[in-house]
C-alpha cells in the first residue's frame, strides 16, 4: 500500500503545476459583447475525482515551498484559472455537480485574491509589475465573462453564489487599478 501511495505522489509531483500558464493575447476586451481573448488552462483532475485530494496536496506543497512573490503570484493566477475552468467542466456535468462547481470557483477566487496580495507585496519592494498586473486584469475580465455565462445557466442559491463571486472578482479590479497608479 505504501508503494502505491508513493508511486501516486511521485506521479503527481512529476506533473509540474507551472507547465501550463494561461496564455493571453495583447488585445483586451472591455465591452460585454466581445469575447475576452484569454485561454484558461486545462484543469486536469477534477474535484469529483477520488485522486483530487492528492492534486490539492501537491499544489499546497508547491505553493508553500515557493519563496519568490512573483512566482507565487503567477502560481496563484494559474491555480485560480484552473479552478475556474474545473468549475466550468463540473457545471457541464449537470445540476448534480453545480454545488461542487460553485465551491471550486469560489476557491479559485481565493487564489486570485492571494495573487493580488503577492502583487501588493511586490509593489512595496519596487518590483516592476506592469506585465503581471496586465495579466491579472485580463484574467479578471475572463473570469467575469465565464461567471456571467454560468450565472445565466444557473438558478437559485447557485446563481446567487456565482453572482457574489463575480462581484468579488469585479472588486479585485479596484485593487489592481491601485497597483497601477504611481
Amino acid at each position: 500500500m505504501k508503494k502505491l501511495l508513493f508511486a501516486v505522489l511521485i506521479f503527481l509531483f512529476v506533473l509540474n503545476p507551472n507547465s501550463s500558464f494561461a496564455q493571453d493575447s495583447s488585445a483586451t476586451s472591455s465591452g460585454k459583447s466581445k469575447k475576452v481573448e484569454y485561454t484558461l488552462p486545462y484543469p486536469g483532475i477534477l474535484p469529483d475525482s477520488p485522486l483530487y485530494p492528492f492534486k490539492a496536496l501537491r499544489d499546497r506543497i508547491v505553493s508553500f515551498l515557493m519563496s519568490d512573490p512573483a512566482k507565487k503570484a503567477e502560481f496563484n493566477l494559474l491555480s485560480a484559472d484552473k479552478r475556474l475552468n474545473a468549475g466550468v467542466y463540473l457545471f457541464a456535468k449537470g445540476e448534480s455537480k453545480q454545488k461542487l462547481a460553485h465551491s471550486t470557483i469560489s476557491k479559485g477566487a481565493n487564489y486570485f485574491e492571494q495573487g493580488i496580495s503577492q502583487l501588493e507585496l511586490l509593489k512595496k519592494q519596487n518590483y516592476p509589475l506592469d506585465s503581471l498586473i496586465q495579466k491579472y486584469q485580463l484574467a479578471s475580465y475572463k473570469h467575469q465573462e465565464v461567471l456571467r455565462e454560468l450565472i445565466r445557466k444557473s438558478k437559485g442559491d447557485i446563481q446567487k453564489g456565482l453572482s457574489a463571486t463575480e462581484e468579488r472578482i469585479e472588486n479585485f479590479q479596484n485593487r489592481l487599478n491601485k497597483l497601477r497608479s504611481p
